[in-house]
């Protein structure tokens, strides 16, 4: 049975209701006109999936003044918080609108012949961090980063962070690869020495990584300082990888992931 909402005229009730209906498919706890104190208005609807809170207006035409209080209220939030303006038709939007939504971070979405399309996607506008400048970092990082760093201007930070890492790995990895067929590699393991094979190299995750740079039989600044790196950042690597659903894991995460990507930035910096 179509939901009767309350806040919005005649015809935007379907509108309302079939993306009503697409979020709950999309795997969102949907719900209809939440009344709640402390929120800048009454959304048409909140919709809630794991740590992603989403207020979604149903409008007629957009309202700057509205949207920048919505924002407002976005930002001053401490978990993933997004808005997303709902419209029958967006081509009454020109593109320097559609543009200042896309750079304040909000969404917006229609309904195209039964699917759900965003014009633009909204952001995460409770994370704040920002990379290093693109146009200050080495050739060679910029290049080997720049996929992790246009997901993070997207605000997708999580999947951004994730491959930062994921390239850090790859970098060190290959650096120990190299420096193997030198001379063969030597590190402490309790009261005995070990030397890893090329193949076991080739296959270690970034704690074991962490592990040799750290106890390094002869060891240098760089790779000092990549032992630094690799512990600093492999707490947060196990959290996203195992405890996704976490809200500690989450929390923690979101607290370092900005500064993590500048850690990145320098450690590759310093041998590729």
């Amino acid at each position: 049975m179509p939901t009767d909402f309350l806040t919005l005229p005649d015809e935007l009730q379907t509108l309302a209701n079939d993306i009503l209906e697409e979020f709950a498919r999309r795997g969102y706890r949907v719900q209809p006109e939440p009344e709640l104190l402390e929120l800048p208005a009454t959304p048409t609807i909140l919709a809630i999936r794991s740590h992603e809170t989403h207020y979604l207006l149903v409008r007629d035409t957009v309202e700057v003044m509205e949207l920048q209080q919505w924002q407002r209220y976005c930002c001053s939030c401490t978990t993933d918080t997004r808005i997303t303006v709902c419209c029958p038709t967006a081509r009454r939007l020109r593109s320097r609108g559609l543009a200042a939504l896309r750079d304040r971070g909000i969404g917006l979405a229609t309904i195209l012949e039964d699917q759900l399309h965003f014009e633009s996607e909204a952001r995460d506008l409770a994370f704040h961090a920002r990379a290093p400048d693109r146009d200050l970092m080495k050739p060679r990082v910029r290049e080997l980063l720049g996929e992790a760093l246009d997901r993070l201007d997207r605000g997708d930070w999580r999947p951004a962070f994730e491959d930062a890492c994921g390239i850090l790995e790859e970098e060190c990895r290959s650096y120990l690869l190299k420096k193997h067929r030198m001379t063969p590699l030597k590190y402490r393991s309790g009261s005995t020495t070990k030397t890893p094979t090329a193949d076991q190299i080739r296959k270690m995750p970034m704690g074991a990584l962490k592990d040799i740079f750290c106890k390094l039989v002869s060891q240098n600044q760089l790779e000092a300082h990549l032992c630094s790196a690799l512990t600093k950042l492999n707490p947060d690597r196990i959290r996203r990888t195992h405890k996704r659903k976490s809200k500690a894991s989450e929390a923690a995460l979101r607290r370092r992931a900005g500064t993590h990507f500048w850690l990145i930035n320098n450690a590759l910096s310093l041998f590729v």
